[in-house]
């Protein structure tokens, strides 16, 4: 492994090669973001890596496997009408669907970490009601 952060660099390209067009934004801890642009997008990704676990080491501790967690968020406006809710429902069952099929399985970038794979999901509702967010928890097993 050459650079620690080339699996969320990998699901970014990912995501912007098969969803693109799908959102707004896609948000990374690689990008710059401004939060009154962020406000106003409709459906936006964001991706977080999350902590690792460290596994067993080979050659007296000089490579170590590292479980490398990363949530990709679904983030959608929270609908203002009956119609919208319809809409929202709608919308985010397809895209979660998307999302998942994209990055199971999904091969990062070299023979040094093993294809996502998906260990979780959590529903969010920010506290002002503004945004529902879905998000994903994708692991991969790393040599480092």
């Amino acid at each position: 492994m050459k650079d620690y952060f080339a699996v969320g660099k990998a699901i970014e390209s990912r995501l912007a090669e098969t969803m693109g067009q799908d959102f707004d934004l896609i948000c990374s801890p690689f990008t710059a973001n401004d939060p009154n642009v962020l406000k106003k997008l409709a459906v936006s990704a964001h991706i977080n890596q999350l902590p690792s676990s460290f596994e067993n080491s080979t050659g007296n501790g000089e490579r170590q496997t590292e479980t490398q967690k990363w949530q990709v968020s679904l983030v959608f406006q929270s609908p203002q009408t009956v119609q919208e809710e319809a809409a929202l429902r709608e919308k985010a069952g397809a895209l979660c669907l998307k999302l998942r099929q994209a990055l199971q399985g999904f091969k990062p970038f070299d023979a040094e970490c093993k294809p996502l794979r998906a260990v979780g999901n959590q529903f969010y509702l920010t506290d002002d009601c503004r945004f529902r967010i879905f998000a994903f928890t994708f692991t991969s097993v790393c040599v480092i």
